[in-house]
Formats: C-alpha cells, structure tokens, sequence
C-alpha cells in the first residue's frame, strides 16, 4: 500500500559501492529520504550486506509492526539458531531485532516492512 496517492510516478538511480556494505548493511531503498538511497513511496526498506566469514550485523526494525525478510544472494548466514544458504530466505515475523552471523563470506538482503 503505498504511503501517499495520488502523487506522480518518478525514478532515480544511484550508484551503489560496495565498500559502504562491508559488514554493514546498507539501505538502498527507503520510504524515508537519505543520502545515497532511493527512495520509494512505501512504508519498507531494503538494506544490503557483504558480510565477511565470521562477522555479524544487527538491525533493528523501524517499530515493532514491521517485520523481515532475510534473502541470502549467496554465501551462508546464521540468525536465531537457524542457517541459511546461497538463495534461501526467510520471514521474521516476531523479532525486533535480528543478528546475521556469515558462516562464509556473504551477501544478504534484508527488506523490512509493516505485516
């Protein structure tokens, strides 16, 4: 659902390095305005990681209404005790937080939005 109607259709491009997601995540798409980060008209976010083998990251969600999904494009993660590897994904309805550990060297979407 989108957050506003009514409002003109847009598009924007933004170059992406990698460097910024170097065991962090990266927003990259946002309902909110930021530097480096398009911005669409929902109330979700899409972040992106390149976790090295044996580091972790942590996000919080925006309120407790929202909820994730966790996309590992390739490598193998770890969060609450469950392992996940090259194109698995997963729904994390009931957590506010969540920790990725990189069982290898990996790269994860994360996209939060409202449930």
């Amino acid at each position: 659902m989108p957050k506003e109607q009514g409002i003109e259709p847009s598009y924007e491009q933004e170059s992406l390095r990698k460097e910024e997601r170097k065991n962090k995540l990266q927003a990259i798409v946002s309902g909110e305005k930021g530097q480096g980060v398009m911005r669409f008209n929902q109330d979700a976010r899409f972040l992106l990681c390149s976790l090295g083998k044996g580091k972790k990251v942590t996000h919080k969600t925006k309120t407790g209404k929202h909820g994730l999904f966790v996309f590992v494009i390739f490598g193998k993660v770890r969060f609450s005790g469950h392992e996940l590897g090259e194109r698995d994904s997963a729904e994390i309805t009931d957590e506010k937080e969540v920790s990725l550990e990189a069982l290898s060297d990996s790269e994860v979407l994360v996209i939060e939005v409202p449930m």
